[in-house]
This record gives C-alpha cells, structure tokens and sequence, in this order.
C-alpha cells in the first residue's frame, strides 16, 4: 500500500459514518483506490497500525426494556 493509500484510509475510516465491516473496508480499497490486498491486510492495517476501529454499535436484546441502561446508570454507585 502506498502512502497516498494510507492517508486516503485514514481520513475514510475518521468519517462519522465509518465503515461497518472491514470487508467493506477491503471492497471500498478495491473500488476506490484500485488496491488489491488480502482481508487480513486490510485488518491489519486498519486496526494494528491506524488505530481505528468500526463504527457499529453493539448489538442489543430485542428482551431488553426501553430505559433499562439508563436506569442502571443512574442507580450505580460507581
């Protein structure tokens, strides 16, 4: 990968948005940039060397109710 390769994924992967898995990291990288490289590659570079991690928010119990986290916060005495 060339320099002008990194930053251009770095400033991508600063994005609010970001990206939702590093296989769109890697199709973006293809598309984009005309750069083909392993999986394993793309991950190391971007989570290894740039420090950067997925944009996704953690998956939550359809169980779970409304303003239960809120509540926990709220009454823990840490």
């Amino acid at each position: 990968m060339t320099p002008g390769t990194v930053e251009k994924l770095s400033q991508e992967l600063q994005q609010p948005e970001g990206f939702s898995s590093y296989k769109e990291v890697h199709q973006w990288l293809t598309s984009c940039c005309e750069v083909k490289v392993a999986y394993r590659t793309v991950h190391q570079w971007a989570r290894s060397r740039l420090k950067s991690k997925l944009k996704v928010p953690r998956p939550v119990s359809e169980k779970q109710k409304s303003g239960a986290p809120e509540e926990f916060k709220k009454n823990c005495h840490s």
